[in-house]
């Protein structure tokens, strides 16, 4: 098989159309891809059976039922609202901002692996002001549930602090 740059001169690329050239140029490009591709007789993927997995083990992200925070009257709103502490420093430096806090809300109750995923640079007190409510809050939260069973789930919560 000759090469597709082979069977043109120099001559007859300057007098071809413009589209007609675009074209030649195109197929040099694309052969290499077109003489390898092959048609797919097969699925990629085969279907297979999920793995047997233990539910105990595994934390899920999304469930049928999410957490929900459970405070006889109270909201998490209003629960934050009324347990947190704006820091003097951060208060003082009149530092702002959201502290987003990730935790699994444990099937069996409680919370637990309380992380914080983003939080204002200039003050780390926010940081630590908003893990100490959300352990306050620990006992508030009802599990979530998959296929009828209580499961462990990651929460993200966003703790807004904001001078008035």
């Amino acid at each position: 098989m000759k090469c597709v740059c082979e069977l043109f001169t120099l001559e007859k690329i300057f007098v071809m159309p413009f589209s007609r050239l675009f074209l030649i140029i195109s197929l040099i490009f694309s052969s290499p891809t077109l003489i390898n591709a092959q048609i797919l007789r097969e699925p990629i993927v085969e279907p297979t059976e999920p793995p047997d997995v233990d539910t105990k083990e595994q934390v899920f992200t999304i469930v049928e039922e999410m957490p929900v925070f459970e405070n006889g009257k109270d909201d998490i709103n209003t629960f934050l609202a009324k347990n947190i502490n704006y820091p003097l420093e951060c208060k003082e430096s009149s530092i702002q901002g959201t502290v987003f806090i990730k935790f699994v809300v444990q099937a069996a109750g409680g919370i637990r692996d309380i992380q914080v995923m983003k939080s204002p640079k200039e003050c780390n007190m926010l940081e630590k002001e908003a893990i100490r409510v959300v352990k306050l809050s620990g006992n508030y939260w009802k599990a979530g549930k998959q296929n009828g069973k209580k499961v462990d789930v990651y929460n993200i919560l966003p703790i807004r602090f904001k001078l008035q």
